[in-house]
């Protein structure tokens, strides 16, 4: 759970889910939706002259590799590795 969002929980659900509680767990991100805007501001840029349905492609296919690259990015995370 995001540090931002467990802060709007009671006391007790902040105190189970607090990145900041959970051994191993990194302090690297905020929101997780924050850093994919730089991604999809080039696809953006991209697809300015590109109709509809193809501008929707280029950015659902920015969307795919920014989650591909992410899944892949877990296997180095030791927490991870464990389970």
């Amino acid at each position: 759970v995001p540090y931002i969002h467990v802060r709007g929980h009671i006391e007790d659900c902040q105190d189970k889910l607090s990145p900041r509680l959970i051994p191993g767990m990194g302090m690297v991100t905020g929101e997780e939706v924050e850093p994919i805007w730089v991604e999809l501001g080039h696809a953006g840029a991209i697809s300015r002259d590109a109709n509809p349905g193809h501008r929707h492609e280029i950015l659902d296919d920015a969307c795919g590799d920014w989650n591909f690259k992410k899944l892949v990015g877990l296997r180095m995370c030791p927490s991870v590795r464990r389970l």
